[in-house]
């Protein structure tokens, strides 16, 4: 398994991180590494709930939610041709302000190597991913 993960620091409370990291729709507002992003079902999200996603330089892919603990997690993974991917989404509470952790991991039968082989451009994603999190829950984008 080939396993990435990047955080950042927010001035901005645990709730707001949250509200901003949950409303799946409007990531495209806020990151270069969403296209488009379409949530099957009912919102609120949760457990089982299937997520559509197309990336710029990526195939679009669907993702099911596999954990949704409203205010401070949220994980979802992926398989497709050999590939398993496992992304997960953390808010840390931390005085008035909150760390966000992103997590994505590459398994199966071919993940690891595209892990590997995609190593610049999913270290890209996920930091436009962080700093635009943190942009939007500080109010500056």
């Amino acid at each position: 398994m080939k396993r990435y993960e990047v955080s950042r620091e927010v001035a901005a409370s645990a709730d707001t991180a949250w509200r901003v990291m949950s409303d799946l729709p409007r990531w495209p507002e806020w990151t270069a590494s969403i296209a488009e992003i379409r949530v099957e079902g009912a919102a609120p999200p949760g457990v089982g709930t299937r997520v559509w996603i197309s990336q710029p330089k990526l195939p679009p892919n669907t993702w099911t939610i596999t954990r949704w603990e409203p205010g401070r997690v949220f994980a979802w993974e992926m398989r497709s041709g050999g590939v398993h991917c496992v992304g997960v989404h953390e808010v840390i509470a931390r005085g008035t302000g909150c760390t966000v952790r992103l997590e994505l991991t590459f398994g199966g039968v071919i993940g690891h190597l595209l892990g590997v082989l995609g190593r610049s451009i999913t270290e890209q994603y996920m930091a436009f991913e962080a700093d635009g999190l943190k942009a939007r829950s500080e109010g500056t984008r």
